[in-house]
């Protein structure tokens, strides 16, 4: 497994608590031709540990806790915190449930992704605030050394 998993970062269990100060603007959004929202920000790792359950070494039900401080346009707009599962170990496999906290509220997503791959795509799966009734994709887009790149697609405009 890489040692950067930010990728795995695309899934959430806890939050890791908002790091942009209450006055902070929300995200800038963009528009596609089929979505009515899209948020793109960049992960910097905070944290990635490994917490070693099963049989010495990478076995299943290994535990996997990352986090990423949240950036768009070089400005601090939030956090995400999560847990990923290794389900498999040839090839490696892990079901990764994460939260992204940004000022207007909260978004999770979760799925199977393979540490591996350069890019991956989840489901997301809710959120809070503007987010509480979120349905789309996240796609995690990370490439070895550099940070990570969180492409959010809504299916509808977040509630206010």
């Amino acid at each position: 497994m890489r040692n950067t998993l930010p990728l795995l970062i695309v899934m959430s269990l806890l939050a890791c608590g908002s790091l942009a100060p209450s006055a902070a603007e929300p995200p800038a959004i963009d528009r596609d031709d089929a979505h009515p929202r899209v948020i793109r920000l960049t992960g910097v790792n905070v944290t990635t540990e490994t917490i070693d359950l099963g049989a010495p070494g990478s076995s299943i039900s290994d535990i996997i806790v990352i986090s990423d401080a949240l950036f768009q346009h070089e400005e601090q707009v939030g956090v995400h915190g999560g847990t990923c599962t290794v389900v498999q170990v040839e090839p490696v496999l892990l079901h990764c449930v994460v939260t992204f906290t940004l000022p207007d509220g909260q978004i999770t997503v979760q799925g199977l992704v393979t540490p591996d791959r350069a890019e991956e795509q989840v489901a997301v799966t809710g959120g809070t605030g503007a987010y509480r009734a979120a349905q789309g994709t996240l796609t995690v887009l990370e490439e070895e050394g550099e940070p990570a790149h969180y492409t959010f697609k809504f299916l509808r405009a977040p509630t206010k």
